[in-house]
């Protein structure tokens, strides 16, 4: 897939909602030196699953931007000011992107146009309670679809289910880690069972687990997230039906292991189509 394709170009064959809606960009936050948080007004409740992104437009720019929405479903239906939030990472040759990286007393109170779209989003409910362990498998920004889907399914609070979280993140000094604070709320004792696991590259950056993971089964290491790490989480517990895992992530990693995951050496561990990826972002 060209690099030079547009975001609309990418999702073409993505089911999309017809209609654009008006949006009021509401607040802006950076959480990370690189990433901004943008909370985005509804006029009406509206509804989305979990892991789905909006086709962005800005004031001034033609072609729609693509930004996953990190925020959770139950946020959109709220009766009073319900709202959409975006993870948007500071990149200057996205024009959409560029636009949102400008100053907040520029862009807060602004009217953008959205539309809901993309397919890769958890099962519904009545197939989702069927599933015994999801591992949720992340680098970089690909945590964003799966922060949402990871809220959701805390709300649902499924019998049974176990969650593992694999997130390979680059931190350099001084960075940030995205979305820790939300990875800690979520998997706190009495919340979503399950453990998450970060792996932090380069090996030579100081890294530490935060004092508010206190509690959680979550580990650190420092080195790049492999296929045998995901074998593991496999192996912990659920049958063949029952397991499934997300992928979300630059296609140099994500594409090599959907392609693994589904080769039929790994049948007796889960089914193809439990393997699900986002390949676009």
């Amino acid at each position: 897939m060209s690099s030079k394709e547009s975001h609309l170009e990418r999702t073409a064959l993505e089911p999309r909602q017809k209609n654009l809606l008006d949006v009021e960009l509401s607040a802006v936050s950076n959480i990370t030196n690189r990433v901004r948080l943008l909370r985005l007004q509804l006029h009406t409740p509206i509804e989305f699953a979990a892991g789905q992104w909006l086709d962005t437009y800005v004031p001034g720019v033609v072609k729609a931007g693509g930004f996953t929405i990190v925020s959770q479903p139950a946020d959109a239906l709220r009766s009073v000011r319900p709202y959409l939030e975006l993870a948007v990472q500071d990149s200057p040759g996205n024009p959409a992107a560029a636009w949102l990286w400008r100053g907040e007393a520029e862009i807060i109170g602004q009217t953008l146009q959205v539309r809901i779209g993309g397919s890769f989003v958890l099962p519904e409910i009545s197939l989702l309670s069927s599933l015994k362990r999801i591992i949720f498998v992340a680098a970089g920004v690909g945590i964003n679809p799966l922060i949402s889907m990871l809220g959701y399914l805390e709300e649902q609070r499924i019998p049974g289910l176990e969650v593992s979280l694999l997130f390979g993140v680059r931190v350099l000094l001084g960075d940030e880690i995205l979305f820790l604070d939300r990875i800690a709320a979520i998997f706190k004792p009495g919340k979503l069972r399950g453990c998450v696991r970060l792996f932090i590259t380069p090996p030579e950056t100081p890294a530490t687990v935060p004092a508010y993971f206190h509690g959680i089964d979550v580990s650190l290491q420092q080195r790049r997230l492999t296929l045998d790490d995901i074998l593991q989480e496999l192996q912990k517990s659920g049958s063949v039906e029952s397991r499934a895992v997300y992928l979300c992530g630059p296609p140099t990693m994500t594409d090599d292991i959907y392609a693994e995951l589904t080769a039929a050496r790994y049948a007796d561990m889960l089914h193809p189509h439990n393997v699900c990826i986002e390949k676009w972002w």
